[in-house]
Order: structure tokens, then sequence, then C-alpha cells
């Protein structure tokens, strides 16, 4: 509508130059849109597959286009912790997935949705490391974003210093080496990141059984 005003305004001879960037400026709209369709959405190393092939979803993702190794994985892990825990616990997944806290109605553990450095601080997340070793969920969902991503928060967020999220990816690995949790479900990938899935040792003496009232 504003290009045909601007063309009903203009003298005849002044038409083709304004139709000129006018063809322009919408044949640059409509390859925004078409890639837009194609890759929906990207953050840093996070980017999903075609949106052009979806899976067929149902419950909380019915209607949603996931592409379908995608939505394979998160069925999988989905119905990995609701198998080894009970509706209402707390689960700790990092660095933000809540999709699986949504599927699973699963607590996010002690309200650490989003675990990031522009989000959390760096006193939340060390009294979070603290929380896990201590007392670590019956789930812990790690995504394993890469080294230049993390790196890159750092210096935006933390001017250059080392994060609190640092000490939860290491309390995660010292309950592993521990032998406190087990990564029991083979690594998959969702939308090009690396998730692995850990449950608690139930053959550990010191490892709490009973976590609803976390």
């Amino acid at each position: 509508a504003i290009v045909i005003a601007a063309l009903m305004a203009l003298a005849l001879p002044a038409v083709l130059p304004a139709l000129i960037p006018s063809t322009m400026c919408a044949a640059f709209a409509a390859t925004l849109v078409s890639t837009k369709f194609e890759q929906p959405y990207f953050w840093w190393s996070v980017q999903p597959q075609l949106s052009s092939v979806c899976a067929q979803t149902d419950g909380f993702l019915a209607h949603v286009c996931v592409y379908p190794s995608d939505y394979l994985a998160i069925s999988r892990i989905s119905n990995f912790i609701k198998t080894n825990s009970s509706e209402g616990q707390q689960i700790y997944v990092f660095p933000h997935m809540p999709v699986f806290n949504i599927i699973s109605k699963r607590r996010p553990f002690k309200g650490a949705v989003v675990s990031w450095p522009d989000f959390m601080s760096d006193r939340i997340a060390l009294s979070i490391a603290d929380s896990l070793k201590s007392d670590p969920p019956p789930i812990i969902i790690v995504g394993d974003v890469p080294e230049y991503v993390m790196a890159s928060h750092e210096r935006l967020f933390r001017a250059g210093s080392v994060s609190g999220q640092r000490s939860i990816l290491e309390a995660i690995d010292d309950l592993a080496r521990d032998g406190r949790i087990i990564e029991a479900l083979p690594a998959t990938t969702i939308s090009r990141i690396n998730v692995r899935a850990f449950r608690l040792n139930s053959q550990r003496s010191d490892t709490p059984n009973d976590t609803s009232t976390r």
C-alpha cells in the first residue's frame, strides 16, 4: 500500500526509478521470509532442522512443527525422566530446556529454569552448584554447549571472569566421577546440541532417595 501510494504521487517519468528500489525491497523481504521458514531459530550453536519437515507431535507439542529426529530425542529424554522420577519432583536442566520440565511435569531444581550468565548471577549459580553436590535431584539433564559460547558469555556478562556456571558443570562432573549419578541414557542430539541425561545411582548409600520435598 505504501509503494502504491508513493507511485500515485509521482509523475510518470519518476515511476520507473521508483519501481526499481521497490522491487528490490520486495525481493529482499521475500528472501528473509523464505529464510525464516528454512531456519526459524538460531542461537549461537543451537539451530533447528528445516521447519518444512515436521514430526507428528502430540501432547504439549501438538501442532508445533518439530523436526522428526529432535522430537524423537525430546520424547526419549522425557520418558527417561518420567521413568526415573516422580511427578512433582525437582529435576535440574542445564542451561535452559524447560520443555523437559513441562512434558514430564517435574519442577525445576531450586527454581532454576535458566542457568545462563545473562540470567543467573554467580551467587545463585554457586548456590546451585553446592546444592547439586550436597543433595542432587533424581534427574540431571545437561546440554553441552561449545566452549566458545561459554567464553563469549563470560566476556559479555562477567567482564571476562570465570562464571559460576562453570562451577555447576564441575559439580555435575564430580557427581558422575564419584558414581553418585549415572549417565543412564545414550547421549542424543537436539538442534545440533549434545544432550546428556543422568539419574541418581540408587546403589550409593550416600545418595538421598527421597527428593519429593526439595
